[in-house]
């Protein structure tokens, strides 16, 4: 008879967090499908998904990353499962709310933005450093080529990523000691939830008061309409498939990675051009066009 508790301690064990949608899901799925453990934290108990029903490989686990209680339960689900051990942490857990500019910004959401893509990362290390390494696993923290951009109404989401991928970097030298590679990676175009909630003019737009509004669309376009002239998107299951190739399987990681569509060549750019033409390159991306 196969002893369950025995294949579960040789699986290896994966937590990503924001996995109910997107890109999260999609690492879940192609994980799963390759005979992972798979631990998907989302913000809801027990999120809908009817495909995870009949999954034995895939657990869901509450674990908002704003909030320590959850991780720390998390922690203690995961460590019961798999005898106190975790291979791979996938800090994916994003937001990306309007915040409008940043005269008029709405600072709730402009503090979740903080609260989720850097604070988040902390907090997920903090709760899983010990079962991460003892295992001697890993650690992608998801950051985002919007690290390299001047996004008018995009301050919070830009400089949130901007910070996720300088800790990510703190993060790598600090636990090298003990056998944990750490990555960053720069998601390129890929169709989330996120992208589909900025094409929406009036979530883009509407944080702003009426006067300034008006003001601002005289000169610029949303920061979605700028990136969806330059950058194509594909759907999370294929980017999944891109990280699984490029980044988990490989045996020693960089500090850094840029997947999927654009990710590469705006990294490129930042690299390349002075700071004073970058600045122009993106006024011009994100600048009202004559009609």
């Amino acid at each position: 008879m196969v002893n369950l508790d025995r294949v579960i301690l040789i699986m290896k064990s994966v937590l990503i967090t924001g996995a109910a949608t997107g890109m999260g899901k999609a690492y879940a799925d192609l994980l799963s499908a390759k005979g992972w453990l798979v631990f998907a934290g989302c913000i809801e108990n027990n999120p809908p998904i009817t495909d995870w029903d009949t999954d034995a490989n895939i657990i869901r686990i509450q674990c908002d990353v704003t909030q320590p209680d959850q991780i720390t339960d998390a922690r203690r689900k995961v460590e019961e499962r798999t005898g106190g051990t975790l291979d791979l942490l996938i800090n994916n857990a994003g937001a990306g709310l309007a915040c409008g500019a940043v005269e008029s910004a709405y600072m709730e959401n402009a503090r979740v933005s903080m609260e989720v893509n850097y604070w988040g990362i902390i907090n997920m290390v903090h709760g899983f450093a010990e079962p991460i390494k003892k295992a001697k696993g890993r650690i992608i923290n998801v950051s985002s080529p919007a690290n390299y951009l001047t996004m008018p109404l995009g301050f919070a989401y830009c400089t949130s990523k901007s910070a996720a991928k300088s800790l990510s970097a703190h993060i790598k030298m600090e636990l090298a000691p003990f056998g944990v590679q750490v990555t960053n990676l720069e998601p390129g175009g890929v169709e989330s939830q996120m992208i589909i909630d900025g094409r929406n003019s009036e979530q883009t737009w509407g944080p702003m008061p009426t006067h300034l509004r008006n003001v601002y669309q005289e000169t610029f376009v949303s920061g979605m309409e700028g990136v969806s002239d330059v950058v194509k998107f594909i759907p999370p299951a294929d980017f999944a498939e891109l990280v699984y190739k490029k980044v988990i399987s490989q045996k020693k990681w960089k500090t850094n990675y840029q997947v999927g569509p654009g990710a590469k060549t705006i990294a490129l750019l930042h690299r390349l051009l002075p700071v004073e033409l970058n600045q122009k390159l993106w006024k011009h991306v994100f600048s009202k066009k004559p009609t």
